[in-house]
């Protein structure tokens, strides 16, 4: 039995389904989750994306620094370290938890 996901809804400007429904190639999951989940539109563009040998979530004691390298090189990382300032988890933009839980504590001690 095959099942075709299709929806009633045009997930692109142009009226598209990016190859998604009857005949499509579902080549293009990462898209339509990107809008299911109501991830903001910087991250398509985000470099990490193209990492997913690197670990975004690393372990306590485990190195952020391969991480932070490819953050370095990001178009996106303002907006990235925006969003992730308050994450309790993960790297974002170069920055561990750790490091974005002592400019919180930081910021509220200087104000």
């Amino acid at each position: 039995m095959v099942v075709e996901w299709t929806t009633p809804y045009s997930l692109r400007p142009d009226g598209t389904t990016g190859g998604l429904g009857p005949g499509g190639d579902h080549s293009d999951v990462s898209e339509v989750l990107d809008i299911l989940l109501g991830r903001p539109a910087w991250m398509a563009d985000a470099l990490c994306r193209e990492h997913p040998e690197v670990s975004w979530f690393p372990e306590e004691g485990e190195s952020v620094k391969p991480a932070a390298a490819v953050c370095e090189r990001c178009a996106v990382r303002e907006e990235c370290a925006a969003y992730g300032a308050g994450e309790q988890y993960g790297v974002w933009a170069g920055t561990s938890a750790r490091e974005r839980r002592r400019a919180r504590s930081a910021g509220r001690r200087a104000s």
